[in-house]
């Protein structure tokens, strides 16, 4: 199903939003398509093309889920919330890196700017095919950082994806891999020990026994101190790992790497 279109200035217009009767167009690569807003008492209200043409299911949910990238303008990758000023997609996005970067040669799914149009990151949305190793190594010698969103097979979700991660971030040794896999490690056990409080809670409001209420919810009371205790503990040693990788600052290259890009970085990454 198409949720999203263009309007004839090129604006984005939700499938919620869209006015019937109006023409509407659905723009891939060098294809235009005219579309219509359709809406009757079988189906809900829908995008369907003007004449009949069949679009590929899968270039339709890449295409959904470029725009609505487009209209959040924002990513979340490991630990970090990337908000972004502008977003511009694949030829528009190739011909403002090429004013950057003139020998950039790629057509980049998404590119991210911050408020004074620098470069930020750029954001690949994986339908069927994931970038390959001769894409990677390029994206490699560009030096943008660059992250992949995967969807999963069944293309149900435009506006969620499975996994986020870094075709490109910055050089890292193995002492930074091994600490990048403990914070990993570490979020995964906050998590549960936020789910194991939350289950002796509901405990808590099934006591039947009067005459054993208080010493079960004072044992409850101190396993739920002693999981937050741990909580707090390991929050503590994200902190330091973290620290230990300047992951609030990262480095990508001598093009990105002055005091603009640091303050940049630090406005538009935050923590999760």
């Amino acid at each position: 199903m198409i949720y999203y279109a263009e309007d004839s200035d090129g604006n984005i217009v939700h499938i919620d939003i869209a006015i019937k009767g109006v023409t509407y167009y659905f723009r891939h690569e060098d294809k235009e398509y005219e579309i219509i807003v359709a809406h009757g008492e079988k189906y809900r209200k829908h995008y369907k093309t003007k004449r009949g043409e069949d679009i590929d299911n899968n270039i339709i949910f890449h295409y959904n889920c470029q725009k609505y990238i487009k209209e959040n303008k924002l990513v979340i990758v490991d630990d970090l919330q990337i908000q972004a000023y502008e977003v511009l997609l694949e030829a528009e996005a190739a011909r403002y890196i090429k004013t950057k970067i003139p020998e950039y040669s790629m057509r980049p799914d998404c590119l991210f700017l911050d408020s004074d149009r620098e470069l930020l990151c750029i954001v690949e949305v994986f339908v069927t095919h994931r970038k390959s190793n001769e894409d990677i190594e390029k994206i490699k010698q560009y030096k943008i950082p660059t992250i992949e969103l995967t969807y999963g097979k069944a293309k149900d979700n435009y506006q969620e994806y499975r996994r986020a991660e870094w075709l490109y971030f910055y050089t890292e040794d193995e002492y930074k891999k091994h600490c990048r896999e403990r914070i990993t490690n570490g979020n995964n056990t906050i998590y549960e020990q936020q789910r194991e409080i939350t289950g002796i809670k509901n405990d808590i409001e099934h006591i039947t026994d009067a005459t054993d209420n208080y010493s079960l919810e004072q044992r409850i009371t101190n396993q739920i101190n002693k999981t937050n205790y741990d909580i707090n503990n390991t929050k503590m040693i994200l902190y330091l790992l973290k620290k230990k990788l300047n992951i609030l600052l990262p480095v990508f290259s001598s093009y990105w790497y002055n005091s603009t890009r640091q303050e940049k970085w630090e406005t538009h990454i935050k923590q999760k």
